[in-house]
């Protein structure tokens, strides 16, 4: 588990394995510390000093500070509106509402595939199912991105969704990987741009895996891996 430090002056993050995941702060932070660009994707090693410099960013996995969100059939009803969810299944491990921490945008979480992990039925490892992640916009209720994917390493596809979060309130982070290697970030600033400039910008990134684009409203796009 990894906890985040921006320096004032730079748009990179510092980052360290915490002992504690769930503590805030961590008890402890891991020897190794590195600045890594969500952007570029480019990692570099960091100073203990530079790490001392830096200050702790705000991150949100769940909705705090009001009485839980309930939900439906549909999605998730917050502030007397519906966020419609795409997938048939709310998650059964994580949560299906998460909040950035300004509480401008809002992730709705689902899934769909067999559960393979009540004991009733012989897992068949490795048979594929979807997860899914609805952005949304809380104060028009308008989705902005639909993140679709693809989960063959557990029992169930909405494993993935019990290692998501908002950094900041601008970006949401899918960890993903057997050993959570991987990582696909969705910056919601970046949400606006056209369908010809977000093609060319996803054509130079170096993505995980052979992907498409998915279409949400708006001509807003993101890659389904």
């Amino acid at each position: 588990m990894s906890s985040g430090k921006t320096a004032r002056i730079t748009q990179e993050y510092l980052v360290a394995a915490v002992d504690g995941a769930y503590l805030r702060p961590p008890r402890d932070y891991s020897p190794n510390k590195l600045w890594v660009s969500l952007q570029s994707g480019k990692v570099r090693s960091a100073t203990q000093t530079e790490w001392e410099s830096g200050q702790l960013v705000p991150q949100s996995s769940y909705i705090k500070g009001r009485s839980y969100e309930p939900k439906t059939e549909e999605g998730v009803l917050l502030e007397g509106k519906l966020f419609r969810k795409s997938g048939p299944q709310w998650p059964i491990l994580g949560e299906h509402a998460r909040i950035s921490p300004d509480e401008k945008w809002l992730a709705v979480q689902s899934w769909q595939g067999q559960d393979y992990g009540n004991g009733d039925i012989i897992a068949p490892w490795g048979k594929p199912g979807r997860f899914f992640i609805d952005l949304y916009e809380v104060s028009s209720g308008q989705r902005v991105a639909v993140i679709e994917g693809i989960h063959r390493d557990d029992l169930r596809a909405d494993v993935p969704l019990t290692v998501t979060f908002w950094l900041e309130s601008r970006y949401f982070l899918v960890q993903l990987g057997s050993h959570l290697e991987r990582m696909l970030v969705c910056e919601v600033s970046n949400l606006g741009l056209s369908r010809q400039d977000h093609a060319a910008a996803l054509a130079q990134a170096d993505a995980p895996e052979p992907g498409r684009l998915a279409p949400a409203p708006q001509d807003h796009f993101i890659a389904v891996f």
